[in-house]
């Protein structure tokens, strides 16, 4: 048995696809993988808890851990308590070696796995891929207290709208953190010229911030008559994991 694992950080979720997600997400990494365990844990809300999993991986035998935390965005979490958390551990556990690498980020794999996402939609919808010279694209993330967080939804953003050559972009979110909300900024685009709005949720997996987008989309469509695609989130997918084992490779060298 390899004495190295890697830890899948989650956030967690209420809603049970949401913890599934990251299950799945994990199998899928470890077909990469012969030697190294790929194992997974939660920050809260879910279980297992990141303690939880090293707890048991320390318990059979393994010393090395290479975490990456599964967040799109920088913030809170991320910044302070989850490496205060690693930090605490390893010195709980004697012996113990843990590694935090850095978020999924932005980078041209997740611009690639949205433009997948949004023509998946349309082939949904229409049967075919679009032109997108006559469309808005609405990003909607869950947004943060911290300002550079939000900077980097407004980037991405940007690169997407780039990347697939819409008209124009938008970005707004579900969180009462920060504005404008989701809601606000369908009634302002309305009355854009532009012919339909493509909604492409910034979000990893589904969760109640998901829900809570759709159903401000599902307000405005009952009210207007301005046509809308909703895509689905990032999910599990091998662009995912693409970056997930670059991230275990910048700090394993292997």
């Amino acid at each position: 048995m390899s004495l190295q694992a890697i830890l899948l950080c989650g956030h967690g979720s209420r809603k049970k696809e949401g913890v599934e997600a990251l299950v799945q997400l994990s199998e899928k990494m470890q077909k990469r993988y012969d030697e190294i365990k790929v194992d997974y844990g939660f920050l809260e809300l879910s279980s297992p808890t990141y303690y939880d999993t090293i707890r048991k991986l320390y318990d059979q035998g393994i010393r090395d851990i290479v975490a990456i935390p599964i967040f799109l965005f920088t913030g809170i979490h991320l910044n302070y308590e989850i490496p205060g958390l690693m930090k605490q551990y390893q010195n709980e556990m004697e012996g113990l070696k843990i590694t935090l690498t850095s978020n999924i980020g932005i980078n041209e794999e997740l611009i690639q796995l949205a433009e997948k996402r949004i023509i998946e939609a349309e082939y949904a919808k229409y049967g075919k891929s679009l032109d997108h010279s006559n469309d808005i694209l609405l990003t909607a993330a869950v947004g943060n207290s911290l300002p550079e967080a939000n900077a980097e939804v407004a980037k991405l953003t940007r690169l997407i709208w780039e990347k697939i050559n819409f008209g124009f972009s938008q970005y707004a979110f579900s969180s009462k953190l920060t504005f404008p909300s989701v809601a606000q900024t369908l009634q302002i685009i309305k009355n854009c010229a532009f012919g339909r709005i493509v909604v492409f949720p910034l979000l990893l997996f589904p969760s109640l911030h998901l829900d809570k987008i759709f159903m401000s989309v599902e307000e405005f469509r009952k009210e207007n008559k301005k046509e809308v695609v909703f895509a689905e989130p990032f999910g599990v997918d091998e662009f995912l994991i693409d970056i997930l084992v670059r991230r275990h490779k910048e700090v394993s060298g292997s």
